[in-house]
């Protein structure tokens, strides 16, 4: 999917106000590192294109079977109508640091709607805490993990901090002919 839609007008480009080497494209609607969800046009005027139903589908299931698991109470339903993808082409460290992802409607942040993250390709280093202040986490995220936050984790500090180089598995590799690195699909509702 990324394969295809990344090479046509309006895929993968290097934003300009990124502070690590990325490549990145969105589906469904337009965000970036600077104007953030203000401008519905990237800077060379191409629109994202609609988020593939399989991809939604998929992220809206993850919800419901994360739900199941934790208490339907605490984790809120959503209807994803963004996506950014993310290409860390950089092996090592990449220097990003904790963030949150808050650009999102007020209801949005406020009900907790999640977001899911889809690993591909080459394992990193994921770092979170639940505030400024406390204990830094890491786990590592390895090709077909799925991570989800939301609820009242929704607000997590979080960051890539490093791609461990030739970590994909091969069989991926051999298929797609995916470009070592780290593919990172978000999605998340406005």
């Amino acid at each position: 999917m990324c394969q295809k839609w990344g090479v046509d007008h309006g895929g993968f480009y290097q934003p300009s106000g990124a502070k690590v080497p990325l490549h990145m494209m969105c589906f469904g609607r337009n965000w970036d590192p600077v104007t953030r969800y203000d401008n519905p046009y990237r800077s060379d005027g191409s629109e994202p294109p609609p988020i593939p139903d399989d991809l939604s589908l998929f992220a809206e299931s993850v919800v419901k079977d994360v739900r199941f698991l934790l208490y339907e109470d605490k984790l809120p339903l959503m209807c994803p109508d963004v996506c950014v993808v993310n290409f860390y082409s950089k092996s090592g460290l990449l220097g990003l640091g904790l963030h949150q992802d808050c650009d999102e409607s007020l209801d949005s942040l406020e009900r907790g709607l999640p977001v899911v993250t889809i690993a591909i390709g080459d394992s990193v280093e994921f770092l979170f805490r639940d505030s400024d202040e406390n204990k830094l986490h890491e786990i590592l995220l390895e090709s077909g993990d799925v991570l989800v936050f939301g609820g009242k984790d929704r607000h997590i500090f979080h960051a890539i901090e490093r791609v461990i180089p030739l970590s994909c598995p091969t069989q991926l590799v051999k298929a797609t002919r995916l470009a070592q690195g780290h593919l990172n699909l978000t999605l998340r509702q406005f």
